[in-house]
């Protein structure tokens, strides 16, 4: 059971990890549209 409980803290931090680095590519996306462009 205790295995189990820590098995779902590392993918719920998984989780918001992956959300923190979504946010921050759309976040830079809206900021620096030139660089998209440019990568492109």
């Amino acid at each position: 059971m205790h295995l189990l409980q820590s098995s779902n803290r590392v993918a719920l931090s998984f989780c918001n990890r992956l959300g923190l680095l979504e946010s921050i590519r759309r976040l830079n996306g809206i900021l620096f549209p030139r660089l998209d462009e440019f990568r492109a």
